[in-house]
Order: C-alpha cells, then structure tokens, then sequence
C-alpha cells in the first residue's frame, strides 16, 4: 500500500498493490510518474525527478508525506517506510 498527502497534484492517496506485476494506466497528467517517483523517494530517499525537496511538495502547502506499506512474508501489513518533505515556511527566497 502507497500513502500520499500533499505529494505533487495528490491532495490525500491510497493505491494498493497487487501481489506481481501492477500496470499503472491513467490519462495524461493524472499522476502516474507522481506515483512512481513517490516509490523511487521511498526506496532512495531522494526524487529522480526534483532538483530539490520542496518540489514535491503540493503548490501552497508547507508539508508532504509517503508511505509505503507492504505484507512481507511472516509480517503482514509491517510499515516499510515513510517519508516527510517539509518547507521552512519563515524562509524567504533571494
């Protein structure tokens, strides 16, 4: 399972996988590439897609979060990962 909160353009998103190959179809500009950078941030701890941070970040909200969940063999439902994208909100940009 794949959590999103002010990730990109998804305000609040769940996906679940299935066990095996998942396809991902969507029409053009709906998040796909979202969805997967969102695993890429998960599994390397930096974006293939951002220069910084703060660029996942939904427009006009300060903070973001990802969370991976899987059932590995012998724990179901054990949290893999998360991650939090956070913006100074007193900083000022010069």
């Amino acid at each position: 399972k794949l959590s999103l909160n002010n990730f990109r353009n998804f305000t609040k998103k769940e996906i679940e996988f299935n066990k095996g190959i998942n396809i991902i179809n969507a029409p053009n500009a709906s998040g796909k590439t979202n969805i997967l950078e969102a695993i890429v941030f998960l599994s390397l701890g930096k974006s293939f897609k951002a220069r910084r941070e703060t660029e996942a970040i939904k427009y006009q909200e300060s903070i973001a979060s990802i969370t991976g969940i899987t059932g590995v063999t012998g724990v179901k439902g054990s949290v893999v990962g998360t991650t939090v994208l956070s913006v100074d909100v007193g900083a000022t940009s010069g």
